[in-house]
Parts: structure tokens; C-alpha cells; sequence
């Protein structure tokens, strides 16, 4: 089954949000998005240089 770049940062922030209190989640982790996926490395975006 090829699962997308999207599906499979939502599947990491599901079992982040279980691990994480709620308050660390939602500010570093919510915002950020996963835009590519290249020899086994996620590339993830942040809103901002403080978030990255």
C-alpha cells in the first residue's frame, strides 16, 4: 500500500498527539507540514525560523 507524504505526516501527528501533552503539541508540532519525501527523509516546513 504507497501511502502519501500528507497521510503519513497525519499518521506521525496522531501518535505525537498521544505522546505529547496538549499544549507542547499545538506549538511544535500543529503547524508544521510535510511537503516531500526523498531517500528516506521527510522534509518538513515550519511557519517560522522559531518553530523549525
Amino acid at each position: 500500500m504507497h501511502v502519501g507524504v500528507t497521510e503519513f505526516w497525519d499518521r506521525i501527528l496522531e501518535q505525537a498527539r498521544l505522546g505529547l501533552p496538549e499544549q507542547t503539541f499545538a506549538t511544535w508540532l500543529s503547524s508544521a507540514r510535510a511537503v516531500s519525501w526523498e531517500g528516506g527523509i521527510l522534509h518538513v516546513v515550519s511557519p517560522s525560523r522559531f518553530h523549525a
